[in-house]
Formats: C-alpha cells, sequence, structure tokens
C-alpha cells in the first residue's frame, strides 16, 4: 500500500504543470530503485515486477482520477494556477543542487532548454498519430528525467490540454498509439538514465538543474 501511495503522489507531480514525477520520485526515495528494477528486470522478476507494479498502479489511479479536475482549474484560473505551478516546482531546485557539481553545464543546459522555447510553433492535430507519437516521447522523458516537466512542455506547445483530454474521456483509439510510444520511449532513456548515473552522477544531476531552472522561466514566456 506504501508503494501504491508514493507513486500516487508521483503521478499527481506528473500532470502538475511544473512538477516533475521524476523529481518527485527522488523525493521519495523511488527513483534509482525504480531505475535498477527497471533496467535489472529479470535478474529478480517477481520483486521487480512487484516494485515496480505498484508504483504504475498509483501513478495510473492519480492520473485518472486528477486528470477532470486539474483540467477544469486550468481552465477557470490559468494565471494563478500557473504561479502556484511555478513555486511547486522551486522547491525541487536545492535537492538538484547538492548533486550537480558542475555550473558551468547546468548553465549549458539551461541555455539549451531556453532556446527551444524559440522554436517556431507547430499546429498538431488531436487525433493525428504523430502527435500522439510524440506526447508518448515527452511523457517519457517527463516521467524519468528529474526537473523535466512534461507537462510544462506540453502547455508551450499547445498540447496540455489535449494530453489531458485522453485521460478524461478514456479514449482507447487514441491512448493505444499514445502508451506504445510512451512504453519504447521509456526504455530507451531509462537504459540511458542508468548509465549516465552509475558513471556520471554529478554531471547529469549538472544538466537536470539547467532542466529544472529553466522550466521556471519558461511557465511565464
Amino acid at each position: 500500500m506504501k508503494l501504491i501511495l508514493i507513486g500516487f503522489l508521483v503521478g499527481i507531480g506528473k500532470i502538475i504543470p511544473g512538477v516533475s514525477g521524476a523529481l518527485m520520485a527522488i523525493r521519495l526515495g523511488v527513483y534509482e530503485r525504480a531505475i535498477d528494477a527497471i533496467t535489472h528486470f529479470f535478474k529478480d522478476i517477481y520483486h521487480n515486477g512487484l516494485y515496480l507494479g505498484k508504483l504504475a498502479l498509483g501513478i495510473l489511479i492519480a492520473i485518472l482520477l486528477f486528470s477532470n479536475i486539474i483540467l477544469s482549474l486550468y481552465q477557470l484560473f490559468p494565471c494563478i494556477m500557473t504561479i502556484i505551478f511555478a513555486l511547486l516546482i522551486l522547491t525541487g531546485v536545492p535537492s538538484i543542487i547538492k548533486k550537480a557539481n558542475y555550473k558551468w553545464l547546468a548553465l549549458i543546459s539551461f541555455i539549451f532548454t531556453m532556446s527551444l522555447n524559440f522554436i517556431p510553433s507547430i499546429s498538431f492535430s488531436s487525433n493525428s498519430i504523430l502527435t500522439l507519437l510524440f506526447m508518448g516521447l515527452i511523457e517519457a522523458v517527463s516521467i524519468i528525467i528529474p526537473g523535466v516537466s512534461g507537462t510544462a512542455i506540453l502547455i508551450n506547445l499547445g498540447l496540455y490540454e489535449k494530453y489531458l483530454m485522453l485521460f478524461a474521456n478514456l479514449n482507447i483509439s487514441l491512448l493505444i498509439p499514445f502508451f506504445i510510444s510512451l512504453a519504447i520511449c521509456s526504455l530507451i532513456i531509462i537504459y540511458f538514465i542508468n548509465y549516465l548515473i552509475n558513471h556520471y552522477t554529478s554531471y547529469f544531476y549538472s544538466i537536470i538543474l539547467g532542466f529544472l531552472s529553466a522550466s521556471i522561466l519558461l511557465m511565464f514566456i
């Protein structure tokens, strides 16, 4: 039950713009254990599967229960909600700073992330397979990489409401390509992140610090 509750909190962090689900997982002490359980899944299928299954169940429950609520609040009070979300993301900065020893790398990461905001807008169709696959990629990135808020990225791309409506309406034909993309991209990113954590920990968190700092400013641009 404890793991399900932790997964529930991670799920809430995932759907709130500006809050990283992965960062929430770090605070709750399940991030590196979850990465290890996935990359070494077949070494202990029962315990790793049970661990990941409970976390995933909690995350799914949170997303299904809170998608409509968050969507309604964001539509009614966009400015107030943006300010609240920006304050929430600030609480994650101290824990990342402690592990980030290369501030120059954080600066490069910050500049790179900010530059993405100046890329010309793309017109997305809510029924486009490409859009759903892309949303799956963003979801994978935000779930796995601490400090990267997928919801903040989706807001900047004008896809946030479409993302929430996927779960609010439970349209299976749209959810299938989304989850296929999410699963494939997640596996690729997880193995890469596991390598970075084990061999380049401080470099990894320095990059994350840049992502996290930039995501705060991007919410107001």
